[in-house]
């Protein structure tokens, strides 16, 4: 009987360790798309009416997607201020706004 337990108990263990890794791929893989939609979205009207950027994350950002985020801003606008913000309800991928344009990469809007 032991041994059923144990092994019952590692199969679950197993199983909660595939899915924190695919979690954690998904949530990589829409940081990913939300930054490269970001970089080659066609804005509408004129980038001067953007006024500033909003970026929302599932979590805090490692340095390295904050510095992919501004380089990308920062060719497409030039100095534009960015606003990094968390909100745990996405679930995970990011949210950019600016202007009148919502690129949505969240885990949260994939669930639906």
């Amino acid at each position: 009987m032991a041994i059923v337990l144990l092994v019952f108990f590692l199969q679950v263990v197993t199983a909660l360790i595939v899915v924190f890794f695919l979690i954690r791929h998904l949530n990589n893989e829409l940081i990913n798309l939300a930054i490269e939609s970001f970089e080659t979205l066609k804005v509408k009207g004129d980038s001067p009416q953007i006024k500033d950027i909003l970026v929302t994350s599932a979590c805090d950002l490692d340095q390295k997607i904050i510095s992919r985020v501004k380089s990308v801003a920062f060719k497409r606008f030039k100095e534009i201020p960015i606003s990094f913000g968390v909100n745990p309800a996405l679930q995970g991928g990011l949210v950019i706004i600016f202007g009148d344009e919502v690129i949505d990469c969240s885990l949260k809007t994939r669930v639906r």
